[in-house]
């Protein structure tokens, strides 16, 4: 931790933990001196960090599992508070309240097993009957009507435009050595 020897920043003791990635990883003890006192920092199989669940194992199920969750109550409120919901006002209220949390941050934890890949596309398809008078349409035929894609389809177009702004020299990635 150079930068905390470079900065010298005070770290609250009790809030410090340790995790190992991978499988093949050594569970080392860590230590922290606390007023001439070394505390061994409680070591943890995941940790969230700004708003992301990391898992030992580097899989984001349990990330994945709590945003599928964490929608579908956004979906229960809205179709609670909204008895007969027209294109115009649901679109405002998915793309304000239920996407933009199943797309933060999704290059970080972009689902790759077709499991997560469906239980993130069924909040979307349960969220496009909410629509009156598109409850008994097929999922495409409800995209087709709303103007949405798929959530599947964003985050590969997503993937393919930071793969871009990379290579082009468009987005600059800093490294710890940079």
């Amino acid at each position: 931790m150079a930068w905390t020897e470079e900065w010298q920043p005070q770290l609250n003791t009790d809030k410090c933990k340790s995790i190992h990635y991978g499988h093949n990883n050594p569970k080392r003890k860590y230590l922290m001196d606390k007023e001439g006192t070394h505390l061994e920092l409680h070591q943890d199989s995941k940790e969230k960090d700004l708003g992301i669940t990391f898992q030992d194992n580097l899989k984001f199920d349990q990330h994945n599992a709590n945003n599928v969750k964490k929608t579908n109550r956004l979906l229960g409120m809205i179709r609670r508070t909204f008895t007969n919901l027209n294109r115009n006002i649901f679109l405002q209220l998915y793309k304000s309240l239920i996407r933009p949390h199943l797309e933060y941050a999704v290059s970080v934890w972009h689902p790759f097993l077709k499991k997560e890949i469906i239980q993130i596309e069924n909040v979307q398809r349960r969220a496009s009957k909410l629509v009156l008078g598109l409850q008994n349409h097929s999922y495409s035929e409800r995209l087709i009507s709303l103007g949405l894609p798929s959530l599947e389809y964003r985050r590969k177009r997503y993937d393919v435009i930071q793969v871009y702004r990379i290579l082009s020299g468009k987005l600059l990635i800093r490294t710890f050595e940079s």
